[in-house]
């Protein structure tokens, strides 16, 4: 039984990744669903898997300027900046050696999730999202839903520096909803 339910996750959510020793498992609700289709309709959802060290994790969902996503991550997951333990898609509270470096997002705690969109035609990000102050994400471009923990900028030569340090791997869902 296990080796048909590894077989049939391995098809489902085929990525390459090097894991970790508490990397979030796939929460229940994932299991049931299936690959993130290129586009989501009305209310369709798909589960997609965020990795705290990349810089954005792509979720292979295209969107058009204007729609809405409803963003949930489900409990129990954890991923980690360094020794730190975070809980998404809650950040960490800014202290003063945190500080010393520049946020990805400043108006958003360090750690955070955030969702964002690659441009099609620049393939540029847009504005960032924090998932922890609002789950609703409504796209201001068009282009591909990437997430990513928020965390410090490196230099220019290598803005991604400061992910070197992270890992674990949590969990989204999301689903194509609309504003009532």
């Amino acid at each position: 039984y296990n080796i048909v339910f590894s077989t049939l996750l391995v098809g489902c959510f085929s990525i390459r990744y090097k894991p970790v020793k508490l990397d979030s498992p796939p929460p229940l609700v994932a299991m049931t669903m299936g690959r993130c289709p290129g586009r989501l309709d009305v209310p369709t959802s798909c589960a997609v898997l965020v990795q705290a060290k990349e810089w954005t994790s792509h979720t292979g969902i295209h969107v058009e300027a204007g729609e809405t996503y409803c963003i949930k991550v489900p409990s129990n997951q954890v991923w980690f900046d360094e020794k730190r333990r975070n809980i998404p898609p809650k950040g960490e509270p800014d202290d003063w050696p945190m500080n010393l470096a520049q946020k990805r997002h400043p108006d958003a705690g360090f750690f955070s999730l955030i969702v964002n969109t690659l441009t099609d035609v620049d393939r540029v990000l847009g504005d960032g999202h924090s998932v922890e102050k609002n789950d609703r994400y409504q796209t201001k471009s068009s282009g591909e839903i990437v997430f990513y923990a928020n965390d410090a900028v490196g230099s220019l030569a290598d803005p991604s520096y400061f992910y070197n340090n992270n890992s674990g791997q949590i969990w989204v869902l999301v689903q194509r909803c609309i504003i009532k």
